[in-house]
């Protein structure tokens, strides 16, 4: 009860807030370095519950950060994804027959990877993942790109099950 009363509050001060700010697609840099300064937090502090360091301890109670992080993830993804058409700047343009803008976020997008593999969290890897890969269908990314990602997931996948004990037994 007391956690949904706070989701309740936290909805509707979300809410009114997103009415009032209309620029949340300008802030991708602060997106980016939220989810960082997050993911650094827990490997430094964070504390390991059933194989994975992605719990902090605050006060009695503990947290995920990679929960918060979700929420900038999917806003920097957004960002990245709805940037309008430039002639000049940094995602501007093509490379490799690629728009640069999903070439930065798959940068991003394996970074945090990275940072969730580090922390031993699979579960919320393949989250990550899947969203940034159905965001890429909605968004019309090049087919050659989605196909690379395919495979780079399976063969992730593939690796995980046989290089590591803690997804071995969750499968078995």
């Amino acid at each position: 009860v007391f956690w949904f009363g706070v989701g309740v509050v936290v909805f509707l001060v979300s809410y009114l807030v997103f009415r009032l700010f209309k620029h949340w697609d300008k802030l991708l840099i602060f997106y980016i370095i939220i989810s960082f300064v997050l993911f650094v937090v827990t490997l430094v502090f964070g504390v390991s519950r059933g194989g994975s360091k992605n719990w902090i301890s605050m006060g009695g109670r503990t947290v995920q950060p990679s929960e918060f992080i979700k929420i900038s993830y999917v806003f920097a993804l957004a960002c990245l994804f709805s940037a309008k058409k430039k002639k000049k700047g940094l995602l501007a343009g093509e490379m490799f027959g690629i728009p640069k803008k999903f070439l930065a976020a798959n940068i991003f997008v394996y970074m945090c990877l990275g940072f969730l593999l580090l922390q031993k969290e699979w579960g919320t890897a393949v989250v990550f993942f899947l969203t940034f890969y159905t965001m890429m269908f909605l968004y019309d990314a090049p087919k050659r790109l989605m196909l690379i990602n395919a495979l780079v997931l399976v063969v992730g996948l593939v690796g995980g099950y046989f290089l590591t004990d803690h997804i071995y037994s969750r499968v078995a």
